[in-house]
């Protein structure tokens, strides 16, 4: 199975396959995707219907091309079939066959196959991209759901809004630095917090998994979600917008939800639910059994993930106060 992208050819990527070498898979990702010659007519054809190599690019074209010659040739492919399942204005999605043999039976063969596959591919493909509601919100976890002041909004592929929360809704009536079209997709007023939200949500993003950005006196925290190349091929990219109003008093520690919002592991949110309670790290490590150097390796940890360079920064940070 193959994506393409329409208005930015880097984007594309294979996410499926069978038969063929990781390291040429990590190749075409990673450089022939863009020069993938096929990939720009099959994008304009009709979802459904299989076709053949030659119908969408002249082979005497073909051959003169570096993806022909850098790629096809030294991946011993010959010949291709392919069928486009669905697509929009920034993607099409495609499945394709691919052989060592150029014959032409070979081709109509495998495109007709294709063909009697292409309406079930397609309606895959659509129940997989509409059907990401639930699984949007069961990501989030139960902690977030109940969170008190703080909203949060779930946004998907084109920056679609998945879902928010009541808290959410209620911070959009008070005129802040975000807002939803009338189409329901989601943005920023400001320019550049648009462009990191623009950039989490391309499908081969590689920066940081959590940014915090702040404006009006909002803290806006953006999470990027996890998901295996299958899952983010069907449903695209899922960023979590956390939205909480600064200088209104404590906030109530929540480790679930700090958790999440920082990528902890167990341990380091214990660290953390020991600092926001005000305990030294001998309590901490007397608590769990564990040596001085251990919690101190996991506080290292934690500030690293934070930013924080000390207990004060981590209390500082998160707005607590220690309870003795």
């Amino acid at each position: 199975m193959v994506l393409h992208g329409i208005t930015n050819l880097d984007e594309g990527y294979v996410p499926i396959s069978a038969g063929f070498d990781e390291s040429a898979i990590a190749s075409y990702n990673d450089h022939y995707v863009a020069l993938n010659v096929w990939q720009p007519p099959l994008a304009r054809q009709k979802v459904g219907i299989g076709i053949i190599d030659s119908e969408l690019f002249p082979p005497e074209k073909l051959i003169k091309s570096e993806f022909f010659n850098d790629y096809l040739i030294p991946n011993e492919i010959r010949a291709m079939a392919c069928a486009k399942i669905g697509g929009d204005k920034r993607y099409s999605f495609s499945i394709a066959t691919l052989s060592d043999r150029a014959d032409l039976d070979v081709k109509k063969n495998m495109a007709d196959r294709l063909t009697g596959l292409g309406p079930h591919l397609k309606r895959a493909l659509d129940y997989r991209r509409k059907g990401s509601y639930d699984r949007a919100a069961t990501e989030l976890g139960a902690a977030l759901f109940n969170a008190v002041d703080i909203g949060f909004v779930v946004v998907g592929d084109g920056a679609r809004v998945k879902t928010i929360s009541a808290a959410g809704q209620a911070m959009l009536a008070k005129n802040p630095p975000v807002r939803i079209s009338p189409l329901g997709r989601f943005g920023f007023r400001d320019g550049q917090q648009q462009a990191v939200l623009n950039g989490m949500l391309e499908r081969r993003y590689a920066g940081p998994k959590v940014v915090s950005l702040f404006s009006h006196g909002t803290k806006l925290t953006l999470i990027r979600v996890e998901k295996d190349r299958i899952s983010l091929y069907f449903e695209g990219p899922t960023v979590i917008v956390l939205m909480e109003r600064l200088g209104g008093g404590a906030t109530a520690f929540d480790p679930q939800l700090v958790s999440l919002v920082y990528g902890l592991t167990k341990a380091e949110t214990r660290a953390v639910a020991g600092i926001a309670a005000g305990k030294s790290v001998d309590e901490i490590s007397h608590e769990a059994s564990l040596s001085r150097e251990t919690i101190r390796a996991q506080m290292k940890s934690l500030y690293a993930k934070t930013g924080a360079s000390s207990e004060a920064d981590i209390l500082r940070l998160l707005k607590f106060r220690p309870s003795h």
